[in-house]
Formats: structure tokens, sequence, C-alpha cells
């Protein structure tokens, strides 16, 4: 059987198509489409983003639209999330309880700030002066820029510069990746293992292990963003990549400060 990458190949360049007229009247990116010419489908946002673009691609190249997407999940199914093991009846864990615990509630509170952050607008990147002070006026009291990841943000982009984030592991790596708002994918990178994602303005990613990450911004290097176990939300823009800092709460009011 002929591969689903081959038929969509074949198919445009017997139609006289090229990629960009397809990305322009799909608005689906020149990255996923050429991805999808070659097999890679894994390239793809996860789920049912990915099997809307395999149909949105056939749709346009006037192929059986349900028939392609059946030979998809016939020769690309994704591979079901094994269910997590029982915990085993010895239990020998009881000295390390409060290194599990804390990990757990540092990873929390950062994915609830990264459900806040996600449908953020882009950061703008023309950076305004602050008007002149007159004689007199207070002054007022910037806010705390974000946390800056020690790499040298990429060189001014032109306006349709795409931002392209790889991930390459020294050590297994959890992560969560959006990419313009959109869920890119979401799972545990094995040692080793590589992955680039590819945004038009803004891509965020939750990390579960900073240090055994590294990374590249639109092909150049910036190394790990973190320590070793560090739980980091991390930002990347045709600017530069910044680790946003996590929200820090005000500690509970004092019962002794009360009136009684």
């Amino acid at each position: 059987m002929t591969s689903l990458s081959d038929t969509f190949r074949a198919t445009r360049l017997r139609r006289g198509l090229e990629v960009g007229e397809i990305a322009e009247k799909t608005k689906i990116s020149r990255y996923y489409l050429e991805a999808m010419e070659n097999g890679q489908f894994d390239c793809l946002p996860a789920g049912a983003y990915r099997r809307s673009f395999v149909r949105q691609y056939a749709r346009v190249l006037e192929l059986n639209e349900e028939e392609i997407v059946a030979r998809f999940l016939q020769q690309y199914d994704e591979p079901e999330v094994p269910l997590p093991q029982p915990w085993p009846e010895h239990r020998h864990w009881h000295g390390n309880i409060i290194w599990i615990l804390a990990p757990l509630a540092a990873f929390a509170g950062v994915y609830h700030f990264w459900q806040n952050e996600i449908h953020a607008t882009p950061p703008v990147s023309a950076t305004r002066r602050p008007p002149a002070r007159h004689s007199g006026e207070a002054a007022r009291v910037q806010p705390a820029p974000a946390e800056k990841v020690a790499s040298e943000p990429a060189s001014a982009p032109n306006p349709g510069a795409m931002v392209t984030v790889a991930f390459s592991t020294t050590e297994p790596v959890w992560v969560l990746v959006t990419c313009d708002g959109l869920q890119a994918f979401s799972g545990t990178l094995a040692t080793s293992e590589r992955k680039q994602f590819e945004a038009s303005t803004r891509m965020t990613a939750l990390v579960g292990n900073a240090g055994g990450l590294g990374l590249s911004l639109n092909g150049k290097p910036i190394g790990p963003m973190g320590a070793h176990g560090e739980v980091k939300l991390l930002e990347f823009t045709a600017q530069g990549a910044h680790a946003i800092a996590r929200p820090r709460q005000s500690p509970p009011p004092n019962d002794d400060t009360l009136d009684p």
C-alpha cells in the first residue's frame, strides 16, 4: 500500500500545486505540510489537531477525506498511553515521602500559573520609552522583569518569522508544549530523545526536570534552563527565551495580630 505521505506529495504535484498555496488555503504552516509529505506525523500537534490537519490536506487535494483519515489511523495511529502501574506491596518509601511531595507541590503551583498564562497575549517586541518626569512627580515603581535565562536573544526577526525550538534530553524529562495557544505535545521525553516544535509568534513549555533538557531557539543552542529536578515554565519568542517567574503568595495573617 502506498504510504499516506507519498499520496499527498504525488497528488499535489499532479495538480500543479505549491506547498505555499496549500498553506494559504488551509492556514496550516508550511512546516506541518512538509512534515506530512515526509511522513513525520509525530511533528504535528497531537490528538484531534493531527487528524484535522490530515483531513484538511485531503480536502484541498480533492481526495476522499474519510478514506485518507482511515489510512492515517491505520498507518500512523498514536500508541495508547499505558496506565500507571500499581504501587508495590513492600512500600519502603517512608523516609523519602518529603522528597516525593515537595516536587509535586512545586509542580502543581507552576501548572496552575501556566493555566492562567497559556492564553495571555503574546508580548510586544517594541520597547516603549517611559515619559519624562516633571519636577515634583513621584517616582513610579517599575514592575520586576521576568526571570531571564542565561542566553542571548535572537537577532531581530522579520514580521513573519517563526519560532522553532528543538528539545534534546540527557535524562527523562516531562514536558508540556503549547504553540500559539494550542497544545502541541504532552508527555515524557526519554533519554537522548529529540523533538522540534514550531510556532508563529509564541511558544511555552512546562518542564518537570529543567536540568535534563537541552534547547536551541531558531538553530541557536541556549543550553539547560534550570537545575536538575527543577520545575520551570519557559517562554520562547523570536526575541529570545525566558523563564516565567512563579507568582509569590502572601503569607496568611498572624492570629496574634487580630483584635479579640
